[in-house]
């Protein structure tokens, strides 16, 4: 659709919208509301199995009839989580994704945003997130105020040697255990045989039989009374056993052990047993969990976006807000870096995952960073770097600087305290909006911008664009507010209340059209 009738709307930009999609409901009514508002571009919000097979025709159809583009915005839930590195909750997330690609093509859905993470909340400036790999799990780990001072390399390194010593440590305690029990159990028996051979037996070997028979509460003339003799063999033999069983326990405790750490040890020989155990070149324990989120996203989301670039559906990645890990133009570059990376190993050149597979810049979220300071560390230096961004102009020229290709805006607003979600022009200044708009025509972004409204809903939609695009409010320089009570819309009330001349507005519709 031609809106050539209005000068401007987010700078040369089209405004669209993002609507919840309700969840078993055939038609999809958020979806019709947004039409009924006049977007042109709408971001369908929802788990794609919320709507059915009637719903999706619905869907493209209402699109088609309304010559509306469409985006889906993948929920920022745990069933959709890809990096934080969990097996079973990654694979449902990308079965869930697969299945959202194949409506997205079925509905014509041009793009599919996502955030990177939703679960990993940012940890304060003294914690870092540490992956075990001998766990398979993900730790945070708090630094003391003695090593604050220490780069993160030399703190890995030091966590790694510590860790190391002390389960090298426990498996040679345990095999001194083992060992001192091998130890008891040879002499229990050699008791055995002697008593069995009491008449052979000197009187310095009898003594030794003694003091061992009086330490288990036999009484001094006990070899004289064949009763006894047989009672202190079968206490001998359960003796025998008893440390037979914890012989066995220790063995399996130290077989335990060797099995899950071996991989992660040098090559040594315990003390006790004389058993090698370790490799040539071990494996590290500990990693930046960072690191290993970063590369656990990238290989996760690759799969899917091979299937995306062949459907010529774009995948947009969200910076989340600053709450959550994935929140700076740094983290943004270093997951897409890694993202592309995966795809070439898939046969997909550079140029074309970038074409495809971008970050979705979030002006909100990115406002969110204004009062913050955010140590951030290279995933393959372990270098740190402290980032100050001071506002979404700001955030932008950093995606710039970095090479991080935006392929999806999102619009709303924030004072820098919530990630409020707030209409356009409702905390940003005229200023901040212009040079917004401005930075996204210099990095010669093509790609949709949406409002993500509040509570307010569709109100929060039109007060964003009564601030960017205030004709749309008029009617023969009337604000359509006074002539037809308080609008979402801009249609010419007095000459086509029917909305017979749609095409022609960019919003057709007001709370009264609404009753047509």
């Amino acid at each position: 659709m031609e809106y050539t009738s209005y000068k401007s709307f987010f700078g040369k930009y089209l405004l669209g919208t993002t609507y919840p999609v309700e969840r078993g409901v055939t038609p999809p009514i958020g979806m019709e509301r947004a039409i009924c508002w006049g977007a042109p571009i709408i971001e369908l919000q929802g788990m794609a199995g919320e709507v059915g097979k009637t719903g999706r025709e619905v869907i493209k159809d209402l699109a088609k009839a309304n010559e509306v583009r469409l985006s889906w915005h993948v929920p920022p839930i745990e069933e959709y989580e890809l990096a934080y590195p969990n097996p079973r909750m990654n694979e449902s997330a990308k079965s869930l994704l697969r299945q959202g690609l194949e409506y997205a093509k079925e509905i014509g859905a041009e793009v599919i945003n996502m955030h990177p993470t939703q679960i990993v909340p940012r940890q304060p400036p003294d914690t870092i997130y540490l992956w075990r790999n001998d766990l398979s799990e993900m730790v945070v780990e708090r630094i003391p105020e003695f090593e604050r001072e220490k780069s993160i390399r030399e703190i890995l390194e030091d966590r790694e040697r510590r860790l190391k010593a002390e389960i090298l440590e426990t498996i040679q305690r345990h095999d001194e255990f083992a060992a001192n029990f091998v130890e008891r159990i040879k002499e229990i028996n050699a008791y055995i045989e002697s008593v069995k051979k009491l008449p052979e037996l000197t009187e310095v070997e009898k003594l030794m039989v003694q003091e061992l028979a009086s330490k288990l509460g036999f009484p001094p003339n006990f070899l004289q009374e064949r009763e006894q003799v047989e009672k202190f063999l079968e206490r001998l033999e359960e003796l025998k056993k008893t440390y037979e069983r914890k012989l066995e326990v220790e063995r399996m405790y130290i077989e335990r052990w060797i099995s899950a750490f071996n991989p992660f040890l040098e090559r040594t020989k315990l003390p006790g047993s004389g058993v090698e155990i370790g490799v040539d070149t071990p494996r590290r324990i500990l990693e930046l969990g960072y690191k290993r989120m970063i590369e656990n996203f990238a290989q996760n989301i690759a799969e899917i976006a091979v299937d995306a670039i062949k459907k010529g559906i774009k995948i947009a990645i969200e910076n989340n807000d600053a709450r959550f890990l994935f929140s700076t133009p740094e983290e943004m570059r270093d997951l897409l870096e890694h993202v592309y990376m995966e795809l070439e190993k898939r046969g997909v050149k550079r140029e074309e995952a970038r074409k495809y597979i971008g970050t979705t810049f979030d002006i909100g979220h990115a406002a969110t960073l204004k009062p913050l300071r955010i140590k951030v560390v290279d995933p393959e230096t372990l270098r740190e770097k402290e980032v100050l961004i001071r506002g979404p102009v700001e955030y932008i020229s950093r995606l710039k600087e970095l090479g991080v290709p935006i392929v999806h805006v999102h619009a709303h607003e924030n004072f820098g305290d919530i990630d409020a979600h707030l209409p356009v022009g409702e905390a940003f200044s005229e200023e901040e909006l212009e040079k917004l708009k401005e930075a996204l025509q210099e990095i010669k972004f093509e790609g949709f911008i949406l409002h993500e409204p509040g509570p307010l809903g569709g109100l929060s939609y039109a007060i964003s664009l009564m601030r960017t695009a205030p004709e749309l409010y008029k009617t023969y320089g009337i604000p359509t507010e006074i002539l037809g009570g308080i609008s979402y819309h801009a249609p010419d009330l007095l000459l086509d209340p029917l909305h017979f001349k749609k095409r022609e507005s960019y919003f057709y519709g007001t709370w009264i059209g609404d009753l047509f």
